[in-house]
């Protein structure tokens, strides 16, 4: 896999104030819509999975039984810009991943079995499933895995994808507890995959798999019972961190540390969010999009802000539903049934901010290439963080699928861990050496 690597070190010729308050925050007036509501239909309440495949990006958004579930694809123009690219014959889409080379989506509708879809870029496939009611679907290991619920087959189980028509089930029946219902999320991390539950009695479970064996890696419920499910997962920064739903006392983000321990980092829904619904991963900082406020947060290790105004303005969207890099922007799709006593105002929405790379509001120094070439290393000179400099390292991904990447920098002193991350597909991130290293006269960084 290849990646980008570029270096840029600015001289700093503002005060430390100025710095601080010309820094480039995000604002609730960055966002704007660019969809119809619903996409011109307002039984198309929800966002599902949002991703970038290839040059494009693609949503999922459905509403009920009788209104069904679309993949719509985005060109970047505007309101305009999407095309309905459902495949012929399907209704209940749900879930949506890429490895690059296919995107693979699942479709279940009552009465119809359910079963997985594969796109190549020209065609789609179908792929007969054993008549599990599918939930998410994910990658672990560059083989697809994809979890259940129990609404009619029991509790939940993970498959593995085999080829042709061929699954494999690599659990037992909810972990060993039937209580265990639904598999709401799944993610690799390190050489493990990882699987959050849905649990209303005793609370969510994570489970750890290394491909052989599972092992149970949380107290029930993070010691909540009320903190039913996982939602979702995210690596950040060389963390593991869950996304909990609790309608008690509010959704939880909790990171691993090991063994049974998590920490929650957050407080607790953001003071007034149910549920922390998806995670998304831009310039060195993590995204959180939540339910119950429909807020956008924005956590750099140091601490939460809100990016977005409360419901993008509106009230009646409910929740973020999900969230996507593309184009250098982060895309995030709402939940917006409308107004129930007057039917109006209804429709799914879809957002775009820009988030800041280097603040623009000063005098920089001069960026420069470090090597587009394809390889796995790269070592960049020095820079510094002392004395009015600043080094920001950017790392470009350009191909068709994630990246997993990790910075070392390089000082007087010794080496030091810099953050890890994975980079999605054709996108970047930027990383602020002065997080890691700060008042350093001379640090050079190994990518």
């Amino acid at each position: 896999m290849r990646l980008v690597a570029r270096s840029m070190a600015f001289a700093l010729l503002l005060s430390l104030c100025a710095l601080l308050f010309f820094g480039g925050a995000a604002r609730a007036d960055d966002w704007k819509q660019v969809n119809l509501p619903g996409f011109g239909n307002p039984g198309i309440a929800g966002c599902g999975d949002m991703i970038q495949y290839k040059s494009s990006l693609y949503c999922i958004a459905g509403g009920d039984s009788n209104t069904g579930s679309f993949l719509w694809r985005y060109d970047g123009s505007g309101p305009g810009g999407w095309s309905n690219v459902t495949p012929a014959g399907a209704r209940g889409l749900g879930s949506l991943v890429a490895d690059g080379d296919c995107m693979y989506a699942f479709n279940y509708e009552m009465g119809v079995g359910p079963y997985v879809l594969r796109y190549d870029g020209s065609g789609w496939t179908r792929i007969e499933s054993p008549g599990f009611i599918p939930s998410m679907l994910t990658f672990f290991k560059g083989t697809l895995y994809l979890g259940t619920g129990n609404e009619v087959m029991g509790p939940s189980q993970v498959w593995r994808y085999d080829g042709g028509n061929k699954w494999t089930r690599v659990n037992t029946d909810g972990f060993g507890d039937p209580r265990n219902e639904d598999v709401y999320a799944m993610a690799q991390y390190g050489d493990s995959l990882y699987a959050g539950t849905l649990n209303a009695a005793t609370g969510a479970e994570v489970w750890k798999y290394d491909g052989r064996a599972w092992t149970q890696v949380n107290e029930d419920g993070f010691g909540e019972a009320a903190n039913e499910e996982v939602m979702s997962f995210v690596v950040y920064n060389g963390c593991l961190y869950a996304g909990s739903g609790n309608s008690d006392t509010g959704g939880k983000v909790m990171r691993y540390d090991g063994g049974t321990g998590w920490t929650q980092v957050n407080e607790d829904g953001f003071g007034a969010s149910w549920t922390i619904s998806c995670f998304a991963q831009f310039n060195g900082n993590l995204f959180v999009g939540t339910s119950g406020n429909c807020e956008v947060w924005k956590y750099d290790c140091a601490g939460w802000t809100q990016v977005n105004e409360d419901g993008f303005g509106d009230h009646l969207n409910l929740g973020v539903d999900t969230m996507c890099i593309y184009n250098d922007r982060i895309f995030a799709g709402t939940y917006n049934i409308g107004d129930i006593d007057t039917s109006t105002g209804a429709g799914c929405q879809v957002w775009e901010m820009a988030d800041e790379t280097v603040p623009t509001s000063r005098n920089l120094g001069t960026g420069s290439i470090g090597d587009s070439r394809p390889a796995t290393t790269w070592y960049l000179a020095e820079g510094s963080t002392g004395g009015g400099m600043e080094t920001w390292i950017l790392v470009q991904n350009p191909n068709n699928r994630p990246a997993d990447i990790h910075l070392t920098y390089m000082t007087s002193n010794g080496s030091k861990a810099g953050p890890s991350t994975r980079i999605g597909p054709n996108s970047r991130a930027t990383f602020d050496v002065a997080r890691d290293v700060p008042d350093n006269w001379g640090v050079s960084t190994v990518v």
